[in-house]
């Protein structure tokens, strides 16, 4: 739950402060075991507002997203009375590998979804 209307917000916040303590969060040592082995998701199922999301563990970040996430909100709404209004669903596509492990997951997922576009 969120309990933002509790929270007592006022002043000016702390950038800097704000910056380390993230970074701490990022630092530490997820308690998941399948997060330590470096897979993307959580124990539990969440939610996204009212919605519920799952959280399944994968290997693959760009496959955790665009199932997820994204695709995972696009089969909701194609179940809603909303659904008329969509279009076909994208096609899923696969991108080759990229040449550097720095190679970001974000970049990876918007080159495919720029290829699915093209199509």
């Amino acid at each position: 739950f969120i309990v933002m209307e509790f929270l007592r917000l006022s002043g000016r916040a702390d950038a800097k402060l704000f910056g380390r303590k993230m970074a701490m969060m990022h630092l530490a040592t997820p308690l998941a075991e399948e997060a330590q082995q470096g897979k993307f998701g959580f124990d539990v199922p969440n939610t996204i507002g009212g919605t519920a999301q799952p959280n399944a563990w994968s290997d693959d970040w760009v496959a955790f997203f665009r199932e997820q996430r994204i695709g995972h909100q696009e089969a909701f709404l194609r179940a809603s009375s909303s659904s008329l209004l969509l279009p076909p669903p994208w096609p899923i596509t696969t991108i080759p590998s990229a040449p550097c492990e720095a190679f970001s997951p974000l970049i990876s997922l918007s080159l495919s979804l720029s290829l699915s576009l093209s199509r």
